[in-house]
């Protein structure tokens, strides 16, 4: 209940806000879309670009990891003879699912959130139990268990459009484990094969998931790869961890708070 109070006690600030995108900037913190214009919701779906609207995993690791360095560095700065006892993973994997539970709790355990939820938890076990498990095998296993939770999950799109994108990227990454030569690249190189991945990723994604965009929505965006280059850096990159930051903040000092959210509306305008 103190967290809804938290979420609806946001959403008003922000619609008291001389803000052109409120409603934008509330739906990319909390994935709460009521403010949202039917205009930019409309352009949204006409682009393909729904899907960043909903939290799901980078927004929830972003705040775990902000939470987790600075943790790290109080630590650095005032006990360092920890790092002496406890190696840093040990240490650091307990408040690192803390804030990915507390974040999951702030948006209101959506599907693509718990998913991260339960596969951060599952690697943070294997962790402390030093036992390995294939990448492939972890989300299959959270996929069990989100659905022995809520049966019903598995009628949702949300569920299957999360875990099928999950399990391309999954696969990506695995190729590009394959090829050690990549660390003696140069700069350019680097730029320029991360370029690569994200051009690959948007198309294998995009032909992945079209069966099942067409089966639960009956239509599909043609544009949703090209403006996705240009989406997903910014708004994930650059939008959503100035969000996050702006919100905690907000918490503590609500004018500063207010000020990098209209940083973040000025961002979004341009």
């Amino acid at each position: 209940l103190a967290i809804e109070q938290q979420r609806l006690k946001l959403r008003n600030t922000l619609q008291q806000q001389s803000l052109h995108h409120s409603g934008l900037l509330l739906a990319l913190l909390t994935g709460d879309q009521s403010l949202l214009s039917p205009e930019v919701e409309a352009l949204f779906k006409r682009m393909g670009l729904s899907h960043l609207l909903a939290i799901s995993g980078p927004h929830v690791l972003i705040f775990a990891a902000m939470l987790c360095w600075m943790i790290h560095r109080l630590i650095i700065r005032f006990t360092p003879s920890w790092y002496l006892r406890y190696p840093k993973p040990y240490l650091l994997v307990i408040p690192f699912c803390m804030g990915v539970l507390l974040y999951t709790a702030f948006v209101g355990f959506e599907i693509p959130a718990l998913r991260t939820l339960l596969t951060s938890c599952i690697v943070a076990v294997l962790i402390l139990l030093r036992f390995k498990l294939q990448a492939l095998q972890v989300l299959l296993l959270s996929a069990a268990i989100l659905l022995f939770l809520d049966p019903f999950s598995i009628l949702s799109a949300a569920f299957w459009l999360s875990y099928c994108a999950c399990l391309v990227l999954l696969r990506i990454y695995q190729t590009i484990q394959q090829q050690p030569e990549q660390l003696m690249l140069t700069r350019y190189a680097q730029l320029k094969l991360y370029i690569a991945i994200l051009f690959e990723s948007q198309w294998k994604i995009f032909v992945a998931l079209l069966p099942l965009v067409l089966i639960f929505f009956q239509q599909v965006s043609w544009l949703a790869p090209v403006s996705n280059l240009i989406a997903i850096p910014v708004l994930s990159g650059l939008v959503v961890p100035l969000d996050i930051i702006a919100a905690c903040v907000w918490l503590i000092i609500p004018a500063l708070g207010q000020l990098l959210f209209q940083f973040n509306d000025i961002l979004l305008s341009l």
